[in-house]
């Protein structure tokens, strides 16, 4: 179900699909991340890595979990708890 809303999600996003497909599937791989890792695991440059998270975060598909302006870990929180069950 999860995996099914994130890529429902993906495919409406128009040109930006392909990064959010890569960041997403991403998160998959490890659900816990800094725009550093993201950028420099999916080729995307950080700008645009801080631009999509920033709208996965809005969609509340992952979270920030810091707190901070710099230095920000996000989580893929809803995968992490399918473990939790």
């Amino acid at each position: 179900m999860l995996r099914q809303e994130t890529d429902n999600f993906i495919i409406t996003s128009g040109r930006a699909a392909q990064n959010l497909k890569h960041i997403i599937n991403y998160f998959y791989i490890k659900p816990v991340l800094t725009i550093k890792e993201i950028s420099t695991e999916t080729s995307i440059s950080e700008r645009t890595a801080r631009n999509l998270i920033d709208v996965l975060i809005e969609k509340r598909l992952i979270k920030e979990t810091t707190g901070n302006k710099r230095n920000r870990i996000f989580t893929f929180e809803r995968y992490l708890n399918l473990f939790k069950k």
